[in-house]
């Protein structure tokens, strides 16, 4: 969602890369923050189950 959003609304495949490479240590409310770019577009290098509560994520112990 945070890469949609900063892609804007007249979204293009460009654009979307370049809003996908602009999030670094993005904060997700989990253990790790999320971080891509030019030559990494993993974002985490770990699983985290996860549930969405209330718009929120939450992590599942």
């Amino acid at each position: 969602m945070e890469g949609l959003k900063r892609a804007g609304p007249a979204i293009t495949r460009e654009k979307f890369i370049e809003a996908i490479e602009s999030i670094n240590d993005f904060d997700l409310g989990i253990l790790n923050r999320l971080s891509f770019g030019k030559d990494d577009y993993q974002g985490l290098d770990r699983v985290y189950f996860t549930k969405i509560k209330n718009g929120e994520l939450i992590l599942i112990k």
